[in-house]
């Protein structure tokens, strides 16, 4: 009985440390998003929606690892940190377009 004890601790470890890293790594990833890039996509336009400020552009540059931000490649995956991920509004639906009011002001 003693063995068997001792080998169910020594399977738990194992199968602990091989399991954390993955759980390491689900939780990271939720601070990126891939974007595949298209032909005529911009960094300015990929960080205006992702991150809501096309200004945010030499972040996606940095940590991309591009030299030359003016110069991404159509058809390849570029990472995006998004800060909070509640960053990305969901697109608007027809249901939601009829559901806004439009805003009214008055400047006499």
């Amino acid at each position: 009985m003693n063995k068997a004890v001792e080998r169910l601790t020594i399977i738990f470890f194992l199968l602990l440390l091989i399991i954390s890293p993955i759980i390491a790594a689900y939780r990271s990833t939720d601070r990126y998003v891939c974007h595949y890039v298209s032909p005529g996509d911009t960094l300015s336009a990929i960080a205006l929606k992702y991150l809501g400020n096309a200004q945010k552009y030499f972040s996606i540059a940095q940590l991309n690892g591009l030299v030359n931000p003016d110069l991404i490649i159509a058809g390849r995956y570029i990472r995006v940190e998004i800060n909070p991920p509640t960053a990305i509004e969901p697109e608007p639906t027809p249901e939601t377009a009829k559901e806004a009011k439009p805003t009214i002001t008055y400047d006499p």
